[in-house]
């Protein structure tokens, strides 16, 4: 059932994109899950200046329209979950980083550095070359990171 729903998931995404093309949202994830007996068809979508209700809203509508003029696609009884990717949203590429230049994230690496280390939290400091320099306030450090060497990359929600 994994493979439909990856497969499933995978023949959404273009369509998607195209349908978000002609407005301000770009998709940020389409996954298909299986939870407690029931399917469920998870999209986030998110803008430049961070997704709010009504872009929650007006994806909703577009999606939900296209499936439902496209039947064909889901076979089967399923919930449409449109959402944003919150605030401690993944970042997953260089233009993620980009974005998010002088936030807080937090950093794993694949591999451990000469000290053992694989986990940094910092803020984006510079994003070059496809790797990361991220200022570690409490050590008073720059670690620079391979983005090929990030295992998983998220922000960090600050509180003043």
């Amino acid at each position: 059932m994994k493979s439909s729903n990856r497969y499933i998931a995978n023949r959404l995404k273009p369509e998607i994109e195209k349908l978000l093309a002609g407005t301000e949202l770009e998709l940020f994830d389409v996954v298909m899950k299986s939870e407690k007996g029931m399917k469920i068809l998870r999209v986030s979508v998110d803008t430049e200046a961070g997704a709010g209700i009504e872009d929650v809203t007006e994806a909703t509508t577009i999606i939900s329209d296209f499936l439902d003029e496209n039947d064909d696609i889901i076979k089967f009884r399923y919930d449409l979950e449109v959402s944003t990717p919150g605030l401690e949203r993944p970042l997953r590429n260089e233009k993620d980083f980009k974005r998010f230049m002088g936030k807080k994230c937090k950093i794993m690496t694949v591999d451990k550095d000469a000290s053992g280390r694989q986990s940094y939290t910092g803020k984006i400091d510079k994003v070059e070359d496809n790797s990361v320099t991220l200022f570690v306030e409490k050590e008073n450090a720059y670690f620079n990171i391979s983005i090929e060497n990030i295992s998983k990359a998220n922000l960090v929600i600050e509180f003043d």
